[in-house]
């Protein structure tokens, strides 16, 4: 049996589960409520904004589809029931989100490479240019795969998530998950040998 809160005497530390949060959020009054969605902001707007920029590139683009996940999530917090699924609804959201401004630009889209978080130190060592051009053409590599494997990849590589994790944020089953990482390394791979050896 986990143990009860006491809403009332509570100073709102990030140490809370999310679990223990939403309880908070669903009992408390509006101060309380605007403390927990304060803590949850806090708690995955970085991440959130690290898998939506590898996503959309755009600085711009993330911050719009950041600040709508969280004003979705807003309007939503009373409907997520289940404290444990919290991670999985946002990123969920989130993905949906960017999947639709995609598809709204997919005729038109064109973003220079530039928006990538490249690695942009100077050096005169062969080493460091070597290191920076290793960053260019794997970023290069990321944005050439379909929206979909970049999703997966950046899920995966770059947040750590499990692949039943994915497969509840994308409705997808876990071995087409399982599949598109693995092409979408592979590709990464060969696109930065071709590219590497030119």
């Amino acid at each position: 049996m986990k143990p009860k809160i006491n809403i009332d005497s509570i100073p709102m530390h990030t140490e809370y589960s999310d679990v223990q949060l939403l309880e908070i959020f669903h009992k408390g009054s509006r101060a309380e409520r605007e403390k927990v969605f304060g803590i949850i902001v806090k708690r995955y707007s970085r991440s959130l904004y690290s898998y939506l920029r590898r996503i959309l590139v755009s600085h711009d683009d993330t911050d719009d589809i950041l600040q709508e996940t969280f004003i979705k999530a807003w309007n939503n917090l009373d409907t997520i029931k289940d404290g444990g699924a919290l991670k999985n609804w946002l990123y969920r959201t989130a993905s949906n989100a960017a999947i639709s401004l995609l598809r709204e630009r997919a005729n038109a889209m064109t973003v220079p490479l530039d928006d990538y978080d490249v690695i942009q130190e100077s050096s005169n060592t062969e080493e460091m240019a070597q290191m920076d051009r290793m960053s260019r053409l794997t970023s290069e590599a990321i944005h050439s795969l379909p929206k979909i494997q970049q999703m997966v990849f950046t899920m995966k590589h770059f947040q750590g998530l499990k692949y039943s994790q994915i497969s509840e944020i994308l409705g997808t089953s876990e071995g087409s998950l399982k599949a598109s990482y693995h092409i979408a390394v592979e590709k990464i791979r060969k696109y930065v040998e071709q590219k590497n050896d030119i």
